[in-house]
């Protein structure tokens, strides 16, 4: 790895900033699926010159290395010296921004060094090179830091993030003094020399911002990430201070042992915590997600329609089986001993079996933590509502007297009640039109009843999803899929504690959609006012996305979107405070868990991770992320469930530990 402080810098006596380091939080620049399943983002801070380590700078060198069974190596297998760029599997890692920002500083045409282990600047640079290689600059939106990313790839900078054009692709000119004592950069990298700073490039959190390289001063293939205190000098030059040290989020870590693979049940998450490397420490393995290691897995047999819900002690997974009919199975999480030891762990309770249905969606009852109620279409296409209690220990499934049954349908969706202890159902009706029904729950019995009048919409629908929001508002949103064009309209539902549905507002949310999913996000800056968020497939196949405000009203107003990729099956569930989860089959019908945060006082939407599992046709998601009614965190609160049908038509659900933060 490098050996350097300020890479890319001239140093202009000494430095009038702070002399204490205050601690800059940031997520790692990549995603779950940045790199192998055998493989690990390694670093052991920026060497001897670290400051966990009594040296000076807080600089982090990054390199992946895998475990080929007996030791960790960072080439593939059957490679052999000299290495290639091919073999080296730090080379060509795909990394993405930490932060949203303006790009102040790159160059993007350097050389990557034709020897792999050899330093293109040892003892010194070449002439027209720098220290930092291929690079990026970027100021982040507060304007007081500015952080690096150096030796990139050769040309791997997408061109909108650093225009700047030379035809040989060497700098010719030294660097900026700083009047303040700060370093400057070099002119001829400096974005400010070509554009006004309203023009620069334009960065979000979670952008391609280039691939691992091996520019610049540069032992090995790797990268260089470094955050500095910014501002600009009297004479409006970009300045840098003392690097600060980096607190990661939505991050997760362990030693990395000589002679042993990674331990998927020793991953500790870092929560804005700096990398706890000492002079006494070594490597540390690095993985870059909200969504970490996989934990269990619970095998159902074939089958289709999978709904996952969750509760505190486990939860209920409803299932078509291979023959058509329901079945519910309740599951135990397990939190190890001691409690904060999260194994994630899923074991088998109690299984009921039910007749054939059509179609089904389980809703968790509010009141009671393992009570339920499975809502279906029959064998004959009637809506049906059924109540079910699973025992508090044991898991035990018990069907409750008091079914309620009603008319034809041919698309159902249901959520919990945001009044009473119920479910509200939205159904495509025998005319294709859309009603919202609230049923309710009796005490202890758990009967069905429906106490108040529903609404209708006279619109033709061929699908429809519901989501409960509670912030203010109190009531459902709708979001169906209209005929003509798959135009997506969202419609918002006060229920009231008598059972009465109200229709309230609605909107044109897209068109020429064929699928859409919601899911309601809290954390808002006030907590008067909800928000739902829209995950639908368009016309092409792609992911896209929507964040709603819902007011106390119930008024709704888009606050931004974005999307993905090619997607197939379709589902979106919250992880906490601003953070949802999109679970997508795509890329050959693998498993896509897309993690977004969401920023409500700017408006923002940002991508924030993307974890991989197996192939499946089918996906529902679920999240721990807090103890019902209150915001306490438990460790069974820090998993992510994903009920799916596995490209062999089998079903399974999948647990993974979570570590989402709402940093920014």
């Amino acid at each position: 790895m490098t050996r350097y402080t300020f890479s890319l810098l001239t140093c202009a006596g000494a430095l009038a900033w702070s002399s204490a380091a205050a601690a800059y939080p940031l997520p790692f620049p990549a995603r779950g699926n940045s790199i192998a399943d055998d493989e690990h983002f390694v670093t052991d801070g920026h060497g001897s010159s670290y400051a966990g380590k009594g040296g000076t700078s807080w600089a982090m060198d990054i390199v992946v290395r895998r475990f080929n069974g007996t030791q960790w190596t960072g080439v593939t297998d059957g490679a052999t010296a000299p290495y290639s760029f091919e073999e080296d599997v730090s080379y060509g890692t795909p990394l993405f921004s930490s932060t949203d920002g303006v790009v102040i500083g790159c160059w993007n045409g350097l050389p990557d060094g034709p020897d792999r282990s050899t330093n293109n600047c040892d003892p010194s640079c070449p002439t027209g090179h720098t220290l930092a290689g291929n690079h990026l600059v970027i100021e982040t939106p507060s304007g007081d830091h500015a952080i690096l990313y150096a030796h990139l790839a050769q040309g791997s900078i997408p061109p909108e993030l650093c225009p700047i054009v030379d035809a040989d692709g060497l700098i010719d000119d030294m660097g900026t003094s700083c009047s303040d004592g700060g370093s400057g950069l070099r002119n001829s990298t400096r974005l400010d020399s070509f554009f006004e700073h309203d023009d620069l490039p334009v960065i979000h959190r979670g952008d391609y911002i280039g691939e691992m390289g091996h520019s610049g001063n540069s032992w090995n293939p790797h990268l260089h990430l470094q955050v500095y205190p910014f501002n600009y000098d009297d004479q409006d030059n970009p300045c840098l201070g003392p690097s600060e040290p980096i607190e990661f989020v939505e991050t997760w870590t362990q030693p990395a042992v000589s002679g042993e693979d990674a331990d998927p049940y020793a991953w500790d998450p870092l929560t804005r915590e700096v990398l706890p490397v000492t002079p006494e420490t070594g490597n540390f393995l690095v993985s870059p997600d909200p969504i970490g290691a996989a934990k269990g897995t619970l095998y159902l047999g074939a089958g289709d329609m999978i709904d996952v819900e969750t509760d505190t002690q486990g939860g209920v997974v409803a299932y078509r089986n291979a023959g058509g009919e329901l079945r519910l199975r309740s599951f135990y999480i397990g939190i190890g001993d001691p409690l904060d030891d999260d194994t994630g762990d899923l074991t088998y309770q109690d299984t009921r079996s039910e007749g054939a249905v059509l179609s089904l969606d389980l809703v968790k009852l509010p009141v009671n933590e393992r009570d339920y109620v499975a809502v279906v279409r029959t064998q004959s296409g009637n809506l049906k509502v059924i109540p079910y209690s699973a025992d508090y220990t044991t898991g035990e499934i018990v069907r409750m007297p008091g079914a309620r049954q009603d008319g034809v349908v041919r698309a159902l969706a249901a959520s919990p009640s945001p009044t009473h202890n119920g479910a509200v159902v939205a159904v495509r009706t025998n005319t294709d039109t859309l009603k919202v029904i609230d049923y309710a729950s009796a005490p202890g019995t758990l009967a069905i009843t429906r106490p108040g009048s529903a609404a209708s919409s006279p619109s033709q629908i061929l699908d429809v999803a519901i989501t409960t929001v509670d912030a203010g508002f109190k009531g459902v949103v709708t979001a169906e899929v209209g005929p003509f064009w798959g135009g997506i309209t969202l419609r918002s539902f006060a229920v009231s504690a008598a059972g009465d549905v109200t229709a309230v507002d609605s909107v044109l949310a897209d068109a020429l959609m064929t699928d859409v999913e919601l899911a309601t996000v809290d954390g808002l800056l006030f907590p008067i006012m909800g928000a739902v968020a829209v995950a639908m497939r368009d016309a092409s196949g792609n992911l896209r996305l929507q964040t709603w405000s819902v007011s106390p009203g119930g008024i709704l107003e888009l606050v931004d979107e974005g999307g993905a990729g090619q997607i197939d099956d379709l589902s979106v569930a919250p992880t906490g405070g601003r953070d949802f989860v999109t679970g997508v089959s795509a890329s050959g019908d693998d498993l896509y868990m897309i993690s977004w945060g969401t920023d409500w006082a700017a408006d923002t939407l940002r991508r924030s991770g993307t974890r991989t599992g197996i192939d499946i046709n089918e996906v529902d998601l679920a999240s721990f992320h807090r103890a019902p009614g209150t915001n306490t965190i438990h460790p069974r609160y820090r998993h992510l469930l994903a009920g799916v049908q596995t490209s062999a038509g089998y079903l399974r659900v999948l647990s993974y530990a979570t570590n989402y933060d709402n940093w920014y």
